[in-house]
């Protein structure tokens, strides 16, 4: 399960200011309240050591929003995802896209429109950091399947990365 929360988001802060962690927090409607992120991982290059504010006017109702939301963990932990603005250099995706690998509620993703992304500080300047490549964005899918495969008693240790059929698309 993917769990899709744009409609869900109020408001966040994202830091990736010390290289390999990004830390802070999303706000969600339905009484979620605030959600505080610790991710192992950078941001793409776009926004690559600095900080990232976004909001969203929920979609969803209090009560839907509540009901969706019962199992979503108020701490979320684990690998990042994709992280982007979508702006040059675009590895990734025209748009901003905040995705993550979490321990506890498996992969989460918020898709957002520039107008709703603000970048704090100064990223690291592109041509000094390594596209994050999409092999490596394929093995934290890998490792996010095999979890789940191991929550539903199938047995992982038979999945290898070279049998996964993910499409191969330009860096």
């Amino acid at each position: 399960m993917v769990w899709r929360l744009t409609q869900f988001l109020l408001s966040g802060k994202l830091d990736n200011a010390i290289p390999g962690r990004i830390r802070n927090y999303i706000r969600l409607c339905g009484g979620k309240g605030k959600i505080t992120i610790s991710l192992e991982g950078d941001f793409h290059r776009d926004i690559r050591g600095a900080k990232i504010k976004f909001f969203n006017e929920a979609w969803a109702d209090e009560e839907f929003a509540r009901d969706f939301l019962i199992n979503l963990r108020k701490r979320q932990t684990g690998q990042a995802g994709d992280i982007t603005t979508g702006l040059p250099p675009q590895n990734y995706t025209p748009f901003p896209y905040i995705e993550w690998y979490s321990r506890e509620n498996r992969r989460v993703v918020i898709e957002l429109d520039l107008t709703q992304i603000e970048v704090v500080g100064d990223s690291v300047p592109a041509c000094e950091c390594e596209p994050i490549t999409r092999e490596e964005q394929e093995r934290n899918m890998v490792e996010n399947l095999r979890r789940i495969s191991e929550e539903i008693g199938i047995y992982p240790e038979r999945i290898r990365y070279s049998e996964v059929p993910f499409p191969r698309g330009k860096e």
